[in-house]
């Protein structure tokens, strides 16, 4: 998989002047800690009685991405960022044998309310929405599950509901959005299989000397056993597992992923030597480096395979084919002219293994969100009902299909539009026209045309890649019929578009060369 992502971590990147005095931290704690605790005893037992049968092949896992703006639709989370996310899952679940999917199209929702206040409507709202038999993500752009103002205990960039079975997130915590928190969803995805936080006891606080002792006390604040740096009584203490190392908390305010060396001591003493690349952890690290333990792993495999998950296994991607190509842009031409500036159709190649196609169309080479058009194609062509007259517009295509999101774009192109006077199919003084013969078996194509007035046109031709091949230079067109003859002999067999561009219009074919 084709991205080199350097990406930071859950919680500890700032957005504005509000997060650059606040930590970004998971909503799963307290009560939801408590639920979730029961469940993952549930599938240690199933663990430590062996009775965890690991599939023969993959469990793919469909996931439903629920996209919320405001009431104009500001702020939703960008298509390809959600593209960008899925395809680091699949790169951070494969030595799992866990494997996640698009179910459907993505669910857009623009609501203020919903937006910043999702605890106000948002059970009810979600509840309506919610997808029965995947993972359900609401991307929001306020995570706090309440409407307490964010306090010291840190801003939510996400939490796991355990009562709703969803995730819901911060929009700028996806990978590759502005901003981002970074490793949010894998976390939270941990949280939705079972895991509990590396730090559990201590979520709402971070042990310090001054306020908790030295050496640390037995019981956590929130009266779970502290675990010893030993391991003699990992089984009951913090997160309930002996492979992930104590953490008293200690990632929520370290400037850095390097080692930690605070010198807490647990109950007995000792130094404290957590571990800052586990993914339920709180320490900034590059995702690349994050990982699950092996009991860990264990666990989400016991809970995706229970009883409770079943309807998570209903049913498989139809294709899981990697797209190893890009497609070609084919039409309009780079930097031709359109027919007008309503219905434009933009077409490019189709590619092996996609199934959809992402196309972005902007005023600016790149692609700001602001005035940002987006279009989901299931064909290798999209018809844009409406684009504004006399403007260049540049356009790419992301090739995906609901399994494989890790192709990137294309290289982009431009055209212009042209006013509701002016079309590209006309040239205002040409009453008729053509390019003969077509498909052409020969070295020469003849244009031929009927005039009522004379004028001059500049005439190329384009391959299908947007590449000009020939240019024929700036022809003077006279009154009445005539014939003009241009050589392709130079060019080899292939598909191309022939441009004849003048200041009132322009003309357009697609020309087809046998060799």
């Amino acid at each position: 998989m084709k991205y080199n992502f350097i990406l930071l971590l859950l919680g500890l990147v700032f957005q504005s002047g509000l997060l650059a005095q606040q930590h970004v931290r998971c909503g799963v704690d307290g009560s939801a800690a408590e639920q979730l605790t029961q469940r993952l005893l549930t599938n240690k037992q199933t663990v430590k009685a062996n009775q965890l049968i690991y599939p023969r092949s993959t469990v793919y896992v469909p996931i439903k991405f629920h996209l919320v703006g405001d009431d104009n639709g500001e702020g939703r989370a960008a298509d390809k960022d959600v593209l960008t996310e899925l395809c680091l899952l699949n790169e951070e679940f494969a030595d799992q044998d866990i494997q996640f999917y698009l179910k459907g199209d993505f669910n857009y929702y623009s609501n203020s309310t919903l937006y910043e206040e999702h605890y106000r409507d948002g059970n009810r709202i979600f509840g309506r929405n919610k997808e029965p038999n995947a993972l359900n993500v609401y991307l929001v752009g306020n995570a706090n599950s309440s409407p307490s103002d964010p306090d010291e205990s840190g801003v939510v960039g996400g939490y796991y509901s355990v009562s709703r079975d969803w995730i819901v997130m911060r929009s700028d915590a996806l990978a590759f959005a502005t901003f981002s928190i970074k490793h949010t969803l894998p976390h939270e995805i941990g949280h939705f299989f079972s895991l509990l936080h590396p730090h559990n006891g201590w979520d709402n606080e971070i042990y310090n000397v001054e306020q908790h002792g030295d050496p640390a006390p037995v019981v956590s604040p929130n009266f779970v056993l502290t675990e010893k740096q030993d391991g003699s009584n990992c089984e009951v203490a913090g997160d309930k597992l002996c492979d992930t190392a104590p953490d008293y908390n200690f990632g929520f305010g370290w400037p850095s992923c390097r080692e930690y060396d605070g010198g807490a001591k647990d109950p007995d003493g000792a130094i404290v030597d957590p571990d800052e690349e586990l993914f339920m952890s709180y320490f900034i690290c590059s995702r690349g480096t994050y990982y699950f333990s092996d009991q860990q792993k264990d666990l989400m495999m016991a809970d995706l395979m229970s009883n409770s998950r079943s309807h998570l296994r209903v049913t498989n991607p139809t294709n899981t084919q990697e797209i190893t190509d890009k497609p070609t842009l084919l039409s309009p031409a780079n930097a031709g002219l359109t027919n007008g500036y309503r219905n434009i159709v933009l077409e490019w190649s189709a590619v092996r293994g996609a199934d959809r196609y992402l196309v972005e169309v902007s005023t600016a080479p790149n692609f700001p969100k602001s005035g940002l058009l987006v279009f989901f194609a299931d064909d290798n062509k999209v018809n844009i009902p409406n684009l504004e007259p006399d403007q260049r517009y540049f356009w790419r295509v992301r090739p995906f299909n609901a399994y494989y999101t890790c192709q990137g774009f294309t290289n982009f192109r431009n055209f212009k539009t042209t006013s509701a006077t002016t079309s590209v199919s006309t040239i205002e003084q040409v009453e008729n026209w053509s390019v003969r013969p077509n498909p052409s078996y020969g070295a020469e194509l003849q244009l031929q045309l009927s005039n009522r007035e004379s004028f001059r046109a500049v005439v190329k031709m384009y391959d299908y890649s947007g590449k000009e091949v020939l240019n024929f230079g700036q022809l003077d067109f006279v009154v009445g019929e005539q014939t003009i003859p241009l050589s392709t002999a130079q060019l080899p067999g292939g598909l191309y578009v022939l441009n004849v561009i003048s200041e009132k219009g322009a003309l357009t074919e697609k020309v087809v060369l046998v060799r």
